[in-house]
């Protein structure tokens, strides 16, 4: 048949093939030749199910296409889907990384022995989610038309559908609209749905490596809720021992192929006596990325502890399972409490102090967990190894791959025989389950503590538990709920004189620490009720009764969107307010956009609020944003677990018994906290974005009146982030030459001589440096608009520019970051003269009266002012670079470009 269809000509301009793996590759041949002047093929090695299936490099070869572009990300499944999925994953091509925040619900695995009791979990779901669509997957027909059957006598209102192939019903089916979609096995891809049942399990998905693709494929259909699988009607025959542990482990979410712990090591030193310094693990990337989530790095599922080699790494670590990175790890031991161990010496287990371990000791078992500062070095394979891990940590909000990332080759060290233990593994380090709960609060009420003396001096009380002094400190501040940090509640400890709530906000609040300290998924109403229930509990007063079932009133008002959240009130109910923003508005990031609001709630509110949230989502999501540096990340995970598991006998290294402390460096406008000796976070006094107190007119001052609205901070980026800027400015941007200066422009072209943005002018959104640059200028409140106009404006030597005030085509607050150099710019507004100096690496915010009534300039000359690194001299011009951050006036009114007869905007 191709070879008569052959003599044809195409007559096909473009052929657009889908699911291209089960076509022959015959097909594509004739396809290029004969059908199409333009072929397109979308294909997926790891779906093809059928026996004419073709491979990419088929289709590539047949067709003469070009090398495939590989779709690396996954929009649709939740991580505990594709982790299911990847399960029976069986290509040669890794999964896609899953891009969706949050995580989902944890798939089951259900038998029943009767049709109806299936129908009925369908029906419950379907009315559970009255605008969710479900799939429901049979293995027969005769299955599915009675599933059907009984769905649509269960649910005679809702949408029940059943495709069949051989009645080709599709164009009556819309699997958009909510309802019950029935359908075979064999004609479920291309298909999405919110939920998939997957009936006759046992049918299809056997556990045998070369039958899984077919368990992969059903499985990724379900975008939000898991693959709920079922039995029936088959009850004599259960899914096999291995399906059913593959789904009972995610449980815990534990990985379902087990792979071994030792491996090849890319470094290898020879034996030494003496304490090591280092001890030698071998993992993954998953476990790595698991550990830099959290903090610590876990043994293996069922495992209570991990086995290292002393200053080596034994074994090999053979090929990557299911395309998984070996990672091989270095553990300083300096970084590590002194525990009892056990140590593999001449053959045989003996319990020591970590202290005492020696080469040549050759193995140790370490007990529990690792914190993740312990790692003094991260080694892989080869460069394309560590640019594939680099690119996966990047998707993650939650994961940064620290700089100690290194490649090396792969000795063949060989493991000696290991012998079974021969006494109980000793106690080691364990994570409560409160323990991420704990720390998230803990971080959030550093991200989000207000910049004042009195609320750092609460602050650093609850941290050390210092009752006398944190009551004190909380009675001075109206927030006496401050008596009660989370971190002590949880662990029920008695931190002050009274340790009973003394008015209804206090039993909130106590009642907000438990519930959301549960580690449940409450949210809206039934996070309401059960803290309104729990308050109640804790009231002493009718008093007390009566405000906290009025506010249970209120809040579900304001759910139902009845009622609007009241700051103007918020000294009647401050906790009461805090967890209504809270359930508003439950994400951290979304704390930052409280900043820029019309009414803003006052500190005490916005403290309170964000450390609930910190306690609520757990440590594990909080963006890297709010985790501080790693000094304080490594502080807060040891007294976080020293809290959760209330033992004090480790003795770490990080952390001393003394109590954190702060202080003031007026010189850099900062305050300082430390913990030990060591400075572990960094706070500037009242800093806009990042104080959770409302807004004054002259807040954007920043410590001067004679230029109000001018506002400058110093050390904005750091020398790495200008490095990088400077590199993209020259390697990427256009420079413009019709000033005297060089410019570029980006967002919209400013026209110079009309100094107007006409309609024409729209470039294009901002290249990713800037629109991270813009985003972060306004989320932490320098400027009240989010810029989408930047112009990079080079000095060189003696050039400037002279006194002007920006275009009114430009909204108010102008943003102003200066790189390379230091050069001073001039003030200037009626006779008046003054000048300030533009530090290298600052931002410079001009609004209100900065912004529309001083004029602004650079003088031509060839040096600047002599400072303090300069002996005196002045110091020669070279090179200033000046990114200038605006936001264009009724910017979608001009935002109008005509393409193809059609007007965007």
């Amino acid at each position: 048949m191709i070879a008569r269809l052959s003599t044809n000509g195409p007559n096909i301009e473009v052929l657009v093939v889908d699911e291209g793996q089960d076509l022959p590759k015959d097909f594509f041949a004739y396809a290029s030749q004969c059908v199409a002047h333009r072929l397109s093929v979308f294909a997926d090695d790891d779906q093809a199910i059928g026996k004419r299936r073709s491979t990419l490099e088929d289709i590539k070869s047949a067709a003469g296409l070009p090398d495939p572009i590989l779709l690396t990300e996954n929009h649709r499944n939740t991580p505990e889907i594709a982790r299911l999925a990847e399960w029976f994953h069986q290509g040669r091509l890794p999964m896609a990384t899953v891009m969706r925040s949050g995580s989902g619900d944890i798939p089951q695995l259900v038998q029943s022995s009767r049709p109806e009791v299936t129908v009925e979990r369908i029906a419950t779901e379907l009315t559970n989610r009255a605008n969710s669509s479900i799939g429901v997957i049979v293995d027969q027909n005769p299955t599915g038309k009675e599933i059907h059957k009984l769905l649509r006598d269960r649910l005679p209102e809702s949408r029940i559908d059943i495709y069949s192939s051989t009645d080709r019903n599709e164009n009556s089916i819309d699997v958009r609209q909510p309802g019950v979609t029935v359908l075979n096995r064999k004609s479920v891809k291309g298909q999405e749905f919110d939920t998939v049942f997957i009936l006759e399990l046992e049918c299809f998905i056997p556990c045998r490596s070369h039958t899984r693709v077919p368990g992969y494929v059903h499985d990724m259909h379900s975008r939000s809720r898991p693959a709920v699988s079922g039995a029936w009607p088959r009850p004599t025959v259960t899914a096999s021992a291995e399906i059913a542990s593959g789904f009972g482990n995610f449980g815990t979410m534990n990985d379902i192929v087990q792979h071994s712990l030792f491996g090849e090591s890319p470094v290898s030193e020879p034996g030494r006596t003496g304490k090591p310094e280092w001890l030698g693990i071998v993992i993954d990337n998953r476990r790595l990325f698991d550990a830099l989530q959290d903090g610590w790095l876990r043994p293996e599922a069922q495992e209570k502890g991990m086995v290292a080699g002393v200053e080596s790494f034994g074994g090999t670590a053979g090929s990557s399972v299911d395309n998984r990175i070996p990672v091989w790890l270095r553990i300083d031991t300096a970084k590590l409490p002194d525990l009892e161990v056990s140590v593999l010496r001449n053959n045989e287990w003996l319990a020591l102090m970590l202290s005492h371990v020696a080469q040549p000791d050759s193995l140790v078992l370490w007990p529990g967990v690792l914190p993740t500062s312990s790692i003094r070095n991260i080694t892989v394979a080869c460069d394309e190894h560590r640019a594939r891990l680099k690119a996966l940590a990047r998707r993650a909000s939650n994961i940064l791959v620290p700089d100690n990332l290194k490649c090396g080759a792969e000795p063949n060290d060989q493991l000696p025989d290991i012998p079974p233990l021969s006494q109980p593994i000793p106690a080691g380090i364990v994570i409560p389950d409160t323990e991420d709960g704990i720390r998230g609060a803990m971080t959030m009420a550093l991200w989000g503590v207000p910049r004042i003396d009195p609320w750092l001096d609460l602050l650093v009380a609850s941290l050390s538990g210092e009752p006398k002094k944190l009551t004190r400190y909380a009675k001075e501040l109206n927030a006496s709920w401050w008596r009660f940090p989370p971190w002590s509640r949880l662990v029920r400890e008695k931190n002050c004189d009274d340790a009973v709530a003394n008015d209804a906000q206090e039993c909130l609040w106590l009642a907000a620490i438990d519930v959301f300290g549960a580690g449940s998924e409450l949210r809206s109403k039934a996070a309401v009720d059960a803290i309104a229930q729990t308050a109640l509990q804790e009231a002493t007063s009718e008093e007390h009764k009566s405000a906290i079932l009025d506010w249970q009133q209120t809040t579900h008002q304001i759910q139902r969107a009845e009622a609007l959240i009241k700051h103007d009130d918020w000294r009647l109910m401050p906790v009461g307010l805090a967890i209504q923003l809270l359930l508003a508005r439950p994400e951290p990031t979304d704390f930052k956009t409280w900043l820029h609001d019309d009414t803003q709630p006052s500190p005490a509110v916005i403290w309170t609020a964000a450390t609930l949230c910190g306690l609520l989502h757990g440590y594990r999501r909080l963006d890297l944003a709010f985790r501080g540096s790693l000094t304080q990340q490594e502080i807060v995970a040891v007294q976080a677990l020293r809290i959760s598991s209330r033992r004090n006998d480790f003795a770490w290294p990080a952390i001393t018994k003394e109590a954190p402390c702060w202080r003031k460096e007026s010189r850099l406008n900062k305050y300082i906290l430390s913990w030990g000796g060591q400075d572990f976070a960094e706070k500037r006094e009242k800093e806009r974005g990042r104080l959770p107190a409302p807004p004054t007119a002259d807040s954007c001052k920043a410590g001067t009146d004679e230029i109000p609205g001018f506002a400058l901070m110093h050390d904005f980026i750091t020398e790495e982030e200008e490095k990088y800027l400077v590199q993209m400015i020259d390697e990427t941007g256009r420079w413009n030459s019709e000033l005297a200066r060089r410019t570029q422009h980006y967002g919209w072209r400013y026209d110079y001589g009309s100094r107007r943005v006409n309609q024409a002018a729209y470039i294009g959104k901002l290249p990713e440096w800037a629109g991270k640059l813009g985003r972060r200028l306004h989320e932490e409140g320098h400027v009240q608009h989010l810029p989408d106009q930047v112009i990079v404006n080079e000095y060189v030597k003696n050039q400037g520019i002279a006194p002007h005030i920006d275009s009114s085509a430009f909204a108010d607050g102008v943003a102003m970051i200066s790189l390379l150099e230091a050069w001073e710019m001039d003030f200037l507004k009626d006779r008046r003269k003054l000048t300030r100096r533009l530090d290298r690496r600052s931002v410079a915010v001009l609004s209100g009266e900065a912004r529309y009534k001083w004029k602004h300039g650079i003088r031509k000359r060839k040096s600047e002012p002599a400072d303090e690194s300069s002996d005196g001299k002045r110091i020669p011009r070279e090179r200033r670079l000046s990114l200038t951050f605006r936001k264009v006036m009724d910017a979608p009114k001009a935002r109008r470009i005509q393409t193809g007869g059609i007007r965007h905007s």
